[in-house]
């Protein structure tokens, strides 16, 4: 006589059994679970399984991250445990500032109508993409815009340039020389100059001269 073959349980009914496990037999809970998971060195493999899945996986993440009343604060709470990536984007911000066109000012160099906006853009993005991808998503306009998205180049470029002239004063001085330099020649006033320094985008009038 042929067995019946059992009928295949659904997704739903697979998870209820997984939590009835949990529950009534093992008497553990999910936080039980992932204590238990990462609580000795020796479970680094079933760690890897699970990281693997639940973060490894785009359509997950997708899921369980995506904007709603009750997604905001699971995302809040996963970026304060990363520091909102801030170690991340700090070292970005360093090794830009180390780069020949955030650096230390040189006088044979690049003046300021030499730069081109396709050429900022490269540059960044091969130093600080993470930086460059926060703030072209930060600035993207609320309403509908025709400039196109490289227009904005020059702004990033100055927030950045800002950013690495406020952690290294005396290293990261290219652009706020350059663009001191380059308001002083034009005629802008001493006062104005040292107003603008104090934002972080040029350097001193003092210095200037």
């Amino acid at each position: 006589m042929q067995r019946r073959r059992r009928p295949k349980l659904t997704a739903d009914e697979k998870l209820d059994q997984v939590f009835d496990l949990l529950r009534n037999k093992l008497h553990w809970s999910l936080i039980d679970l992932f204590r238990a998971l990462y609580s000795k060195p020796q479970h680094y493999r079933r760690r890897m399984a699970f990281e693997e899945a639940a973060y490894r996986t785009p359509d997950l993440l997708e899921n369980v991250l995506a904007p709603g009343p009750t997604s905001n604060s699971t995302r809040v709470v996963l970026l304060d445990a990363l520091s909102w990536g801030s170690s991340e984007l700090r070292a970005e911000v360093s090794e830009l500032g180390q780069s020949n066109l955030f650096g230390k000012y040189d006088p044979d160099g690049r003046d300021l109508k030499q730069f081109d906006e396709h050429m900022l853009l490269n540059h960044i993005q091969s130093k600080a993409p993470v930086a460059l991808r926060i703030l072209q998503s930060i600035s993207e306009p609320l309403e509908s815009s025709r400039e196109r998205q490289n227009k904005h180049t020059s702004r990033w470029t100055l927030i950045l340039a800002i950013l690495c002239f406020t952690q290294r004063r005396t290293s990261s001085t290219n652009l706020p020389t350059i663009l001191g330099l380059h308001f002083y020649t034009n005629g802008v006033k001493a006062q104005e100059i040292d107003l603008l320094a104090k934002f972080g985008i040029t350097i001193s009038y003092k210095t200037v001269m």
